[in-house]
Parts: C-alpha cells; structure tokens; sequence
C-alpha cells in the first residue's frame, strides 16, 4: 500500500485506537478517523493524537502517543466525510454489530454510484458472518436494483480479529491495551487486503472460532455466573474456586467442539486455552490496576450471545449433531436465562417462549430447549 494512501475508519473506541488505528498507522496508511461521540472526537481534533498503553511492555516502553491527523465527527462532519469517501478504496470498522448500519447507510449514498469493484470494507467487530451480515445492510440501504449491484461488488471479507483494548474511565483520551493481537481477513473474499499488518488467511473459521470458544465463550460465560452469585469484578471471579470448578464441565465441552467441528488437534486446542487463560491473563491482571474490569461491562448483550448460532450455543449444536452428550453444560446454560430473566421481569413463560424462539429451529435446537426448559422449574 502506498504511503499517503487513505484508508477511513469507523470507530474511536477501544478496539479502535487500542488495535485498529495504530495498526493501519504501522502499515504506513494516512488514516481518517470517524465517531459519533461528539465529547471524544473534539478532544481529539484539540489533541490530534491519543495515548496507548501497552500494559505488558517492558518498562519505558509502555507508553505510546498515536497521532491522528484527521478527525472527523460522524454527525456534524457528514458533508465532509463524504468527500473524504469518495476518494478511498478501503473502510474498517470498530463500532459494535447495532451501529454497522450507520456506516453502510453512508457508504451507501456515497459508493452506490460507482463502480466498486476495487473497493473493500473490512469490519473488525468479532462478529461471525460478518461478510454476510454487513453485504445484508448495504443490500437494504440501496434505493433499487441497480445501486445494490453496485454495492455488492465490494469486497466484504469475514475478519477474525483480538485484541485486549480498555478505555481509560477517568481520562478518555487514554487506551489500555497488550502486545498480542492477532487479525486476518478471509482471504477466498478478499485476497489481499494491501494493508500489511492485516493479512489474508486461509481457513478463517478455525482461527475465528478457536478466538470465539476460547476466549470469548470462557469469558463471557464466568462473568455470567458470576453475576448469577453477586461478584461485582473480574478479580473476585477469578478468586472464587467455587465458580471455575461449576463453569468447568461447560468449557470442556466448549473444547472439544473446536476438535469436532473445526479440526482442531486436542494438544492445540489445550495450548490455547491455556494461552487465553494464563498469559492473556495476566497482561489482563496488569490492566486491571489502572481499569478494574466490572462483570456488568463484560457480560454486554447477552440475550443476543445465547441465540442458536453465537457463542454459548452453538458449540453444544456442534457437538450434538455429531453425536456427543452435552447434559454437563446444560446447567450453565440455564443460569444464564434464569440470570436474564429475572433483570428483565420475565415470567417463566415468557423466558420459555424467547429460548424457544431463539433455539427451537431444527431437532438440535429443539433438544437443548428441551433440556433447558426441564431444568427450569
């Protein structure tokens, strides 16, 4: 990619200026950085850079000031933002699933009459499908035929990316973040992303999913539990025995579902669960002394990560259609809706009505309602 060439980026959260702006900056792009948050984008057009802390580097070295020419306000800047549009071949994206349609909104009116075949969007959101999901809101965004042609010419990759990223809570302008990330783009999508620290990969599923079960199913999961017994943090989670001996039956079966449903070899797989856990614990650990880590902020949206095919769910789909029992993690499951049932008031009906029309799509599905709903009295 060439010096001077300008990529735009959605995104001044922390996986935003902890992973993805300083990344493109690294690959030697000329980057322009779009937000919503009207508060963050004027101190950072004041500013013009931003803090990161590496919380694992070696001392002197943890500190890093990223520089960001251009900020843009995605609301009072929209004229200019578009100009800006129209003139690159690369977006990326770190906005959260709920808000991807903003950006395919924009793009939309700006890229729906031009020819786009040398044109990507590359969201880095952790979200599964994210080809499909995103190429849905831009298909919806075009007025007619014609433009959606137009729009579904870019280039759409599925992405895998991690890395872990925290904001600041008393100054705003500064992000947390570790030395290990990893990012890669599916490469039968997009071949090349010609940025160089984003590569194209085979096999995206397995590298996706092994980051989805390992790190994300664990995490999530505990601080689930651990709302269900009262904890308030992270730090007393991971004190408590109780709960990672109950969580620990579920994440065996988390497991072994990467080696029957994506290939995985059983010393790999163990590899990186200890890796996730232990050494991505303890950069977490260092983290937490400048930003203590609340369950609440990390067990986010949580009826929409119990639906059939995100991460609680469907490594019991995978091991239940290939033949395995999977009684041993059921009660985990159910913790987690009695958990949101009772936040949101729900009567055992409604919470059985809403599983159910999250699960009970095919004879899979149906089975693990069924177990749930049993153990729900």
């Amino acid at each position: 990619m060439d010096h001077k060439e300008l990529v735009v980026h959605f995104g001044a959260g922390s996986l935003g200026r902890g992973f993805i702006v300083p990344i493109l900056l690294e690959s030697g792009c000329n980057v322009t950085l779009v937000d919503a948050n009207e508060e963050l984008v004027n101190k950072l057009k004041e500013t013009h850079s931003y803090t990161l802390v590496i919380v694992d580097e070696e001392e002197g070295k943890q500190q890093k000031q990223i520089k960001v020419d251009r900020v843009l306000s995605a609301r009072t800047d929209a004229d200019i933002l578009k100009d800006v549009l129209k003139t690159v071949k690369t977006v990326t994206t770190s906005v959260r699933q709920e808000n991807l349609i903003h950006v395919a909104k924009t793009i939309s009116e700006v890229w729906g009459d031009e020819e786009n075949s040398d044109r990507a969007v590359i969201c880095c959101e952790n979200l599964e499908n994210a080809s499909g999901y995103f190429k849905s809101l831009l298909a919806d965004c075009a007025r007619d035929e014609k433009q959606k042609e137009r729009l579904m010419k870019i280039k759409v990759p599925d992405t895998m990316v991690d890395r872990g990223c925290s904001q600041s809570y008393s100054d705003p302008t500064v992000v947390y973040t570790e030395r290990f990330y990893e990012i890669g783009v599916d490469k039968k999508e997009l071949p090349d992303t010609g940025i160089r620290l984003i590569p194209s990969v085979d096999n995206l599923e397995q590298h996706f999913y092994r980051k989805r079960f390992l790190l994300n199913t664990r995490v999530d999961a505990l601080a689930f539990v651990g709302l269900y017994y009262g904890l308030n943090n992270f730090t007393e989670l991971k004190k408590s025995e109780k709960i990672m001996n109950e969580v620990t039956p579920y994440f065996d079966l988390v497991k072994k579902s990467l080696e029957v449903g994506f290939g995985m070899e059983k010393e790999e797989v163990e590899k990186w669960a200890s890796f996730y856990w232990n050494e991505r614990g303890k950069q977490s650990k260092k983290a937490s002394s400048k930003d203590e880590r609340k369950l609440v902020d990390i067990a986010r949206d949580m009826w929409r990560k119990l639906s059939y095919d995100e991460r609680f769910i469907k490594p019991l789909v995978v091991l239940k259609r290939n033949g395995y029992e999977i009684d041993s993690g059921i009660h985990i499951i159910v913790m987690m809706v009695k958990y949101l049932a009772k936040e949101d008031h729900l009567s055992k009906a409604e919470t059985l009505d809403k599983i159910g029309a999250m699960w009970r799509m095919d004879e899979t599905g149906e089975a693990i309602y069924a177990s749930v709903a049993k153990m729900m009295d």
